[in-house]
Parts: C-alpha cells; sequence; structure tokens
C-alpha cells in the first residue's frame, strides 16, 4: 500500500473518533501522514498515549499502529538541529498548551525534509501551517510580517538567535531573496485531501503562498 493510501486510512480513522467530534483536521492529518511513513504520529514517542487521549481516545486500542521511530531517531546526526528548532517554537507557546511540545517536535522534524514545509507536514495547504504556527506559537508566527517561507523563516530566527550575520545588509537586496520569500504553490502530497472551504484562507502574514524553492 502507497503512504497515501496508509495515511488516507488513518485520516478516516482518527477524524471519525476525534472528540470533539468534527474538530482536530490539522492534528489527524498530521499524525496519519507521519504514521503512514513509518514514523510515530507524534514526537516524542512518549507523548503519544497522552495525545490519543486527550483527543482521539478510541485509538488508544490501535495504537500501535501509530507507533514508531521519530525522524530525529533515523537521523541521529541531525538531532541537534532538531532540538534547535523545537526550543525556538516553545519559547514562543502559550503557557497552557498540552499539545504545544508534540506539534513543535513534529514542526521540526519536518523542517528536515526535502519539499515545502505544509506538504512534509501532510497539509492541504500553507495556509494550514499558518494556522498550526498562530495556535500554538502565535508571537512568533506574527513576527513573519514580509511573508517569508516558513522554514526559511524558522531558521532565519534561529541565526538571529546567535547573532549569525546573513550574507546580505537587507533582504532586499540579497540575491537569495526569492528562496525566502514568494508563493509556496504546490500540490497537496495526499491526493484525496480536499481544501476545506476556509483552506485557501491567506496565512497569518496576509498571503497564501507557493514556489518552486523548498523552503
Amino acid at each position: 500500500m502507497e503512504r497515501a493510501e496508509r495515511a488516507e486510512a488513518l485520516f478516516s480513522r482518527l477524524y471519525t473518533v476525534a472528540t470533539p467530534a468534527g474538530a482536530l483536521r490539522i492534528f489527524a492529518r498530521l499524525m496519519a501522514w507521519r504514521a503512514a511513513g513509518g514514523l510515530c504520529a507524534v514526537a516524542p514517542r512518549a507523548e503519544l498515549p497522552d495525545v490519543l487521549r486527550r483527543h482521539f481516545p478510541q485509538a488508544l486500542d490501535w495504537a500501535d499502529e501509530l507507533d514508531g521511530p521519530t525522524r530525529a531517531e533515523t537521523l541521529p546526526q541531525r538531532a541537534d538541529e532538531v532540538i534547535d528548532v523545537v526550543e525556538l517554537l516553545r519559547e514562543f507557546q502559550s503557557a497552557e498548551d498540552p499539545d504545544a511540545s508534540w506539534v513543535a517536535h513534529v514542526v521540526a522534524e519536518a523542517c528536515l525534509e526535502e519539499d515545502h514545509l505544509w506538504q512534509d507536514l501532510g497539509l492541504e495547504t500553507r495556509g494550514q501551517l499558518g494556522e498550526l504556527l498562530e495556535t500554538h506559537f502565535a508571537s512568533l508566527a506574527r513576527r513573519n510580517t514580509q511573508d517569508m517561507k516558513w522554514k526559511r523563516f524558522l531558521y532565519k530566527q534561529l541565526c538571529d538567535r546567535e547573532q549569525v550575520p546573513c550574507r546580505a545588509p537587507s533582504c532586499a537586496v540579497c540575491t537569495d531573496f526569492a528562496k525566502c520569500f514568494g508563493p509556496e504553490d504546490g500540490r497537496a502530497p495526499i491526493a484525496w485531501m480536499r481544501p476545506e472551504p476556509d483552506a485557501a484562507a491567506p496565512s497569518v502574514s496576509g498571503h497564501d503562498d507557493s514556489d518552486t524553492e523548498r523552503m
């Protein structure tokens, strides 16, 4: 069975038992896409039972189908990179957010992949990624006032924290401007995913973006 087919089946099962019913589409998609790729549906793995208990309690009966290694475990040479992104995100989390930890880990691990971040998370549109970040890390997401591509934006924040200067004095004159800004169009990684009525809404910064550059 192809990954998309496995993800479709897992999403359907998760979404059917979501609590409250009809909610948590984005969580179900994140988890189904990861599990269909042979990874644990959440990261760290120890958080899986609690996440299921909060949002998909009936899925505890088949939690073994959602278990597996994390991406950081399969790419130990890049584990420090994951930790850096997680720490950045969690610095801006809401005080009372039990889901911030695993969402931060899932986003950080997806940053290790090659496509647009929203695609590597198994989402339908970049707008959904903006919604996810706005929900759990609002003050950080709102810093993306120039609509920088999300993966580039996160790594730019890391560089700024470490006082690593960019090659150009400003983004406007940088030769890599097109790699960091502009649209991030592309096909959703799963053909069965159809945008919800509001899925094409603008991202946090006010644009729905696309591009062939994968950052």
